[in-house]
């Protein structure tokens, strides 16, 4: 596997160790990444709703139609990848770093545009949606692409699927914890947001470009990959792993996406204060570290199946608790917060991790690595589960009575525990028992 397409000069053999400072500019280069989703997931729907003044069931919809009919295009971005040109920086981070301007142009007009704009605020916030995600698709595909290229040796992409995942989920808390805050450290919302989102976008830019030109890619394919799009269903739908890992990580994200889209509506009129959202993303810091220390302990020893297993099922008790503590039992609230980041630090790396193996068992299967068309299965599960996770609460937003910025009926209150609880909890249990059918691809997931 150390050849290179035609007139590229061959790079080395995949090394078993990878420089710390590699791993480094790995770990920030996904920092970088952090901020388009986690703003999106967490702060979108009420920044819509109680800062522009959209309505909540026409944001829930804008959400499902938009991230579903764009994770449906993530399989033909992920072959359009496959079939760039290879230039002598690489397959992938030539794409990575161009995309990351693009990106970063159109997450700056989804959060202001519709904040500004005197007329059509719906239509912009549609339209500039619809185009986050495939331009977040030139960030995400390449990148996760770029993982499998970087070591073959087993071990070593557990190390660095640790980092990719370390970096997830301290960019989440860190966002969850400090975006409230800085927003109101400005006189208005509008101000706030304003400096907040252009703020995030000099982030995503930096610590994308800057970081990719340290990271190396030295697994090359034996062939050409000018595999056909027929030959691509293939190659995603004949491969029972791949088709196990899109349907568990489907409902992991539906949980993730109806829990971190609703959680803000859950800590403001929930519990009583907003600011115990950010406290939640506090909390969850050391529950996602000792989830990375779990990981990296027992990976060696545990099947990856049991291990997800495992993992998932202590982030669905985690959140699943909380159907049994009162509002007012904070402390309780936010000890579930650091159970269930336990099972979340755990799982994400594990699942890069897993994927990366599987483009190795793609290419044994069916002769191609195919890296971009893999990786565009867990971002298409990524939106579809997100997309439907971040509609679900919308609607029920709607049809419980939710009032913006007012005091909640008791049915508003129902339903934000059903969507911030009771369905991830359920999506979560479902998840972990999916994953039990997962084969064995190698001797250490025995």
């Amino acid at each position: 596997m150390t050849q290179t397409a035609q007139n590229i000069p061959p790079e080395p053999i995949a090394e078993a160790k990878i420089s710390f400072g590699e791993k480094l500019a790995f770990f920030w280069v996904h920092i970088g990444n952090v901020p388009v989703m986690t703003t999106v997931n967490s702060f979108l729907l009420i920044f819509y709703t109680d800062v522009v003044g959209l309505n909540p069931a026409a944001v829930g919809t804008l959400f499902l139609i938009s991230r579903v009919m764009d994770g449906f295009t993530d399989p033909l971005m992920g072959f359009l990848i496959d079939h760039l040109p290879h230039t002598r920086w690489g397959r992938f981070r030539p794409y990575l770093m161009g995309g990351a301007v693009l990106c970063t142009i159109n997450f700056v007009i989804l959060w202001l545009a519709p904040l500004y704009a005197s007329s059509g605020n719906l239509v912009i916030a549609y339209v500039s949606y619809l185009f986050i995600g495939i331009t977040f698709d030139m960030i995400d595909i390449p990148l996760g692409a770029i993982l499998p290229t970087m070591t073959a040796d087993p071990q070593e992409r557990n190390v660095i699927s640790a980092y990719k995942g370390m970096a997830y989920l301290l960019g989440y808390a860190a966002i969850t914890a400090g975006t409230l805050p800085l927003v109101n450290l400005f006189p208005t919302p509008q101000t706030g947001w304003t400096i907040t989102i252009l703020i995030y976008a000099v982030i995503i830019l930096i610590f994308t470009i800057l970081p990719t030109l340290k990271v190396k890619e030295r697994i090359m394919p034996e062939k050409d990959e000018r595999y056909s799009l027929r030959q691509m269903g293939s190659i995603l739908f004949n491969n029972r792993p791949l088709v196990i890992i899109l349907i568990a990580t489907i409902m992991v994200n539906i949980g993730a996406g109806l829990s971190g889209g609703a959680a803000i509506f859950y800590y403001t009129y929930n519990l009583g204060d907003a600011y115990y959202f950010s406290l939640s993303g506090l909390i969850t810091l050391p529950g996602v570290l000792l989830g990375f220390a779990l990981f990296s302990r027992f990976s060696p020893h545990f099947s990856k199946k049991f291990m997800m297993f495992a993992l998932l099922m202590l982030a669905a008790l985690g959140v699943g608790s909380r159907l049994l503590i009162p509002y007012s039992a904070v402390g309780w609230v936010m000890a579930s917060v650091f159970i269930s980041a336990i099972g979340s630090g755990g799982a994400i790396p594990l699942i890069f991790s897993i994927i990366a193996d599987i483009v190795d068992y793609t290419e044994q299967q069916h002769g191609y690595r195919a890296e971009g068309a893999v990786v565009s299965i867990q971002t298409f599960t990524q939106k579809t589960g997100l997309g439907l996770g971040g509609a679900i609460p919308g609607y029920i937003l709607a049809s419980t009575g939710y009032i913006p910025n007012g005091i909640q009926p008791q049915s508003a209150l129902n339903g934000i525990l059903l969507a911030t609880v009771a369905l991830p909890f359920a999506a979560y249990l479902i998840s972990s028992v999916i994953f039990l059918t997962y084969p064995s691809l190698s001797p250490t997931d025995n």
